[in-house]
């Protein structure tokens, strides 16, 4: 997988899931030539060759040798083999034992997103999209996305929405893109959930409703995302579009904070401070605002969170101003404390 930076991610798990079913040849530097079906013998030599450049590759039997690998992979990549095509085409952007050609890279991408491997479709949509020498540009990538995207590539969906609501290259078509932040979501994509609902919840998009914005917070914040849980935090203390609820709001405060979010650990320690939604505790708040006042001297939260360090340290006897730093600084080094505020 190819991030916007150029960064290639990793995707071999998925590799060893592939179901291969067309068959197809290419060399570098050639136009795709049909292959006919392999018998079994001949199989059995692709899955030799792969299995040989994956060893070269990974070290296996003596340090790792991607120029070795290469000639073994493109034999099998040559019969049709989609994992060995996806694997020369990352080393090709990579530069890994060759050098980086996004040309030699996109064909190969092609070959095997032909065969319908979504994470081949996703891989070559993003070298469309970055513009890539060789590439076709926006509306090619959306192809390809597209295509991912059906097969529950949730990133893909993820990136076809943003193309869709910001008009990137494309007509901006809000409730196309509504209907992919929907599908990523349901695969379980927390940046797809916030997308959502912060378009519910400001009405970009779609009719505004703050109960639907809910709703998306609270299914990303419950899969572990910090923003989500902040966001539910500052809406539970705020009592918009909910019920104020003090102790929901220090509920996710907490879970936000604990994630190492500086926010959240501000909103926690003053949560703390003043008794709301948690029983009055300095030495707890007083760890927590110390954790938020460690970002840049000039930033205002860290201002707020060493004001607020200070207010807390005055209410403190020095036995439990040591305690305190003691637990702060457990925390800070993420040993487990062994008393948790």
């Amino acid at each position: 997988m190819i991030s916007r930076s150029g960064k290639l991610l990793p995707h071999m798990s998925i590799l060893l899931l592939l179901v291969l079913t067309h068959w197809s040849r290419i060399a570098v530097g050639e136009e795709p030539t049909p292959q006919q079906p392999l018998d079994q013998t001949e199989q059995g030599h692709v899955e030799a060759w792969l299995e040989k450049g994956y060893a070269l590759l990974r070290g296996r039997d003596a340090s790792p040798d991607a120029a070795a690998a290469i000639p073994w992979l493109r034999k099998a990549a040559e019969q049709g083999n989609g994992m060995a095509q996806i694997q020369l085409a990352e080393l090709y952007v990579t530069g890994q034992g060759v050098a980086p050609d996004t040309k030699a890279a996109i064909r190969w991408y092609q070959m095997a997103a032909e065969q319908g491997i979504a994470t081949a479709q996703f891989y070559l949509a993003e070298l469309h999209f970055r513009g890539e020498e060789g590439s076709l540009g926006i509306q090619e990538a959306v192809r390809w996305y597209g295509k991912a995207a059906e097969q529950g590539i949730a990133i893909s969906a993820v990136k076809l929405a943003d193309i869709l609501i910001n008009g990137e290259g494309v007509e901006p078509d809000p409730e196309e893109a509504m209907r992919w932040y929907r599908k990523a979501a349901d695969l379980g994509n927390t940046d797809a959930c916030l997308a959502l609902a912060y378009r519910y919840y400001n009405g970009f998009g779609v009719e505004k409703d703050p109960l639907m914005a809910m709703r998306w917070y609270l299914q990303a914040a419950e899969q572990g995302n910090a923003e989500a849980q902040l966001k539910l935090a500052y809406q539970y203390y705020s009592g918009r579009g909910v019920p104020k609820d003090d102790r929901s709001a220090f509920q996710w405060f907490r879970r936000a904070a604990e994630q190492g979010l500086a926010e959240a650990q501000l909103g926690l320690a003053g949560l703390y401070a003043y008794g709301q939604g948690t029983d009055r505790d300095y030495v707890a708040a007083y760890v927590w605002f110390n954790l938020a006042a460690t970002g840049d001297e000039a930033d205002e939260l860290t201002k707020r969170a060493r004001a607020g360090r200070a207010m807390a340290a005055k209410q403190l006897t020095p036995d439990q101003l040591a305690d305190a730093q003691r637990l702060a600084a457990e925390r800070f080094f993420n040993r487990r404390p062994s008393e948790q505020p």
